[in-house]
């Protein structure tokens, strides 16, 4: 099944590392059909017991998010309207880009990953 494509406005957004003291990301949407939820990220952004400072991408996760969205700063998510990418077989809205389309690459947690992963095989090699 392909994936499908609607707008959305960003209503609230969450940064902090709460009570097990692990970074955490997430953007809260308005206009998500059902059953995707109007939830984007908690991911994972940064564990400080983990001990390993190449694998710390938290700018970088951050610098991609607002990038997408066509922003300059974190206060400025809110009230934006974004389109998402959802993923029909997981129920979940799975990326995020520019309302415009093709102003700025999607963001996509998953997509993001792999090319933090390649940039630490990359350090690890040299």
């Amino acid at each position: 099944m392909d994936n499908l494509e609607t707008n959305a406005m960003i209503i609230d957004t969450e940064l902090g590392y709460g009570e097990r003291d692990m970074l955490v990301l997430t953007l809260t949407l308005r206009g998500v059909p059902y059953p995707y939820g109007e939830k984007f990220g908690g991911y994972l952004l940064y564990n400080p017991g983990y001990g390993d400072p190449r694998h710390e991408m938290t700018g970088f996760f951050i610098y991609r998010l607002l990038k997408a969205v066509g922003v300059e700063n974190w206060e400025d998510l809110k009230g934006k309207y974004i389109r998402v990418k959802l993923d029909p077989e997981k129920k979940r809205v799975f990326a995020i880009g520019h309302i415009l389309g093709g102003i700025q690459d999607w963001f996509d947690f998953e997509e993001a990953l792999k090319e933090r992963d390649e940039r630490i095989k990359c350090i690890e090699e040299k």
